[in-house]
């Protein structure tokens, strides 16, 4: 849980979106990403799973929780302490289109012009699914890397037949900005 406190995630892929809800729950900030197509669904996944929500009229859903769940005021003392100030902890829901240029959309509209702490993805390379959109998604993570060379990137796969994920591992090996990629 300590790990999470005022640390920011980018949840690329995101689908219903609950990483980065549970992220949030332990006091994360979390941004949750997928294609525009999504985004109603996602929007009513965080209406649904926290009561404060509160839409900013932007394509996006942002709601305030402190970290013992508690609704967020003003003036509430449970909001979570991130560097000496006090401010509860942050979700919201953008489309992010895989590509370089998207990465710069969504930090400008996120509010994160200098990347994220983490960046996690779950189950976003399934060739027979997906085709190869994972060389998009290694562009997105070169990307952040290069925006942010402290962050850290989970990529979270299914070993399934003909999954394409080796290709993945390799394609993220051969970018400037990935130091090392571990199985």
């Amino acid at each position: 849980k300590d790990a999470t406190k005022g640390a920011s995630l980018l949840e690329l892929g995101c689908g219903l979106g609950v990483p980065g809800m549970v992220w949030h729950m332990l006091g994360g900030d979390a941004v949750l990403s997928d294609q525009e197509s999504i985004m109603s669904q996602l929007h009513d996944n965080l209406k649904s799973n926290f009561a404060d929500t509160t839409s900013t009229g932007r394509p996006t859903c942002s709601i305030a929780v402190a970290a013992d769940d508690s609704p967020v005021g003003d003036n509430d003392p449970h909001k979570v302490v991130v560097d000496g100030g006090s401010r509860p902890s942050r979700i919201s829901a953008l489309p992010l289109s895989w590509s370089r240029e998207g990465v710069h959309h969504l930090l400008t509209s996120s509010g994160y012009p200098n990347g994220f702490d983490y960046v996690l993805n779950c189950d976003c390379v399934y060739e027979p699914l997906y085709g190869k959109s994972h060389r998009q998604l290694v562009d997105v993570i070169d990307e952040l890397l290069c925006i942010n060379p402290r962050c850290t990137v989970i990529s979270s796969v299914e070993r399934r037949r003909a999954d394409g994920i080796d290709s993945f591992v390799e394609h993220m090996k051969s970018r400037d900005h990935v130091g090392s990629v571990e199985k």
